[in-house]
């Protein structure tokens, strides 16, 4: 797994880059189960930032404590449908999976329905950019839910693992347009943060994907100069020094990521940086 940056390091990065105390003083509080219904809500997630969801009238959804995610999750306790969305990191090993294989991991969700699948059961799959969906429809008359929906969203440094279950199509896809309309108010900073990271790291354990990732890293919205440049916005005692002395801290852990990955996923992750610096780039 990849390793979280220690304490004083994260204050650094914390305090500088998505000033993360100031969005605890917008942030409710979980443990008082906000509910969406009637309007959007921001809370804090680890190693991501803030995230500003959006109001989805008449879906019930409600805030809650996870212990697997990095931060609030979102559940709708009815009995009339049910929802799960997760918020985890999007490490090394998430770039590395094949989309068949992130595929398949979502289907092994639906082994552990009640009552079980039936013997010829069809899920229908559905993939397009930072999106994939596996639905199954329960045409037994003794089915609970005849919808079933296990989705994974991906916007920047965010993965949101979603599991719905309802008797309309329309109430699944109203949980997808949660998750999708969500919204990291630090994206660019974040993701500028993370890349940074990836290709000096990338640089050293291969070393033929260099040139190529700085030439990619150096054309997009991610270069240290932007990045100055956004935070000084907010903070304008803010140095490149401190930038630099920011994530130089955390380099190691991340080069430990790496060294945890098999020679050819390393190899697939460094030499995919610039499809995945293109394409984080049109994300907002």
């Amino acid at each position: 797994m990849e390793k979280k940056v220690k304490p004083l390091d994260r204050c650094v990065f914390i305090a500088c880059l998505v000033q993360l105390a100031g969005a605890f003083a917008f942030a409710p509080d979980v443990r008082a189960q906000t509910s969406l219904d009637t309007a959007e809500a921001t809370f804090e997630y680890d190693g991501i930032g803030p995230i500003t969801w959006p109001k989805s009238p008449g879906l019930k959804a409600i805030t809650g404590v996870s212990h697997f995610s990095s931060g609030p999750t979102i559940r709708c306790p009815e009995y009339v449908h049910q929802c799960a969305i997760d918020v985890v990191l999007r490490n090394v090993r998430y770039y590395v999976r094949t989309e068949q294989q992130l595929i398949a991991e979502l289907k092994e969700q639906f082994d552990q329905l009640d009552p079980p699948l039936p013997a010829n059961a069809k899920l229908r799959t559905h993939a397009s950019a930072g999106r994939l969906e596996v639905t199954f429809v329960d045409e037994r008359p003794s089915a609970k839910y005849r919808f079933t929906t296990a989705a994974l969203v991906t916007r920047g440094p965010a993965v949101m693992q979603i599991f719905a279950q309802s008797n309309d199509s329309v109430t699944n896809a109203s949980v997808l347009t949660v998750a999708a309309g969500a919204k990291i108010l630090h994206l660019r900073e974040v993701m500028a943060y993370r890349f940074g990271q990836y290709v000096r790291a990338c640089n050293q354990k291969v070393p033929a994907s260099k040139t190529a990732n700085e030439r990619a890293i150096a054309s997009s919205p991610f270069t240290d100069v932007y990045m100055l440049a956004s935070v000084r916005q907010r903070d304008s005692t803010f140095t490149l020094d401190l930038l630099r002395e920011a994530r130089a801290n955390a380099d190691k852990s991340f080069l430990d990521a790496l060294d945890e990955l098999t020679p050819k996923e390393r190899g697939v992750f460094c030499t995919r940086l610039p499809n995945h610096l293109k394409d984080a780039s049109s994300e907002h």
